[in-house]
């Protein structure tokens, strides 16, 4: 077993296993917190998401903290956030718990402060999937609807000939 003081640090591990552009995400957690900031203590809305390139799926996965400062102007990205949570999963009100696992897409980017010397993930572009659930919930409706029919005729079934034993080439 290596010593902790044996153990090498390398800038390698700095470097960033999922580059910034189109990711696929899961919400591993959210809540609301509070964050202090140069104008202030700001309302925020705290996500965990796990990363990974869109079209990647062998790719590398990232744990990510993306901070979404609640701001109720229409065209905020915390608008544009909560109308891709309701035009996806199709929840128009929720609490921060019933976004854990959800899935989806986004663009990841970081951004970069004025006199900061590092930057801050942030995901903008937001898709949501809708969960399993909901489309089992979906489908079970569809095969309870009582006007669709899915009574085959002899020709449904005898496909491979036309009529008067003509078969297809």
């Amino acid at each position: 077993m290596m010593n902790n003081n044996d153990k090498i640090i390398s800038l390698d591990a700095f470097e960033p296993n999922v580059p910034d552009g189109p990711v696929s995400f899961l919400v591993l957690d959210a809540k609301y917190d509070v964050l202090n900031t140069k104008n202030g203590k700001k309302d925020i809305l705290k996500l965990e998401v796990e990363v990974q390139e869109l079209h990647n799926s062998n790719g590398k996965r990232e744990e990510k903290s993306v901070n979404l400062f609640i701001d109720y102007n229409q065209g905020s990205f915390f608008h544009q956030f909560v109308q891709a949570v309701a035009e996806g999963a199709l929840m128009t009100a929720f609490q921060p718990s019933k976004l854990i696992n959800l899935k989806g897409q986004a663009t990841l980017s970081h951004y970069q402060p004025e006199g900061y010397k590092f930057g801050f993930p942030q995901l903008n572009d937001w898709v949501f999937y809708q969960s399993n659930e909901k489309t089992l919930e979906a489908l079970e409706k569809y095969q309870e609807d009582e006007d669709i029919n899915f009574e085959l005729s002899e020709e449904d079934i005898n496909f491979g000939e036309g009529k008067d034993g003509e078969e297809f080439v």
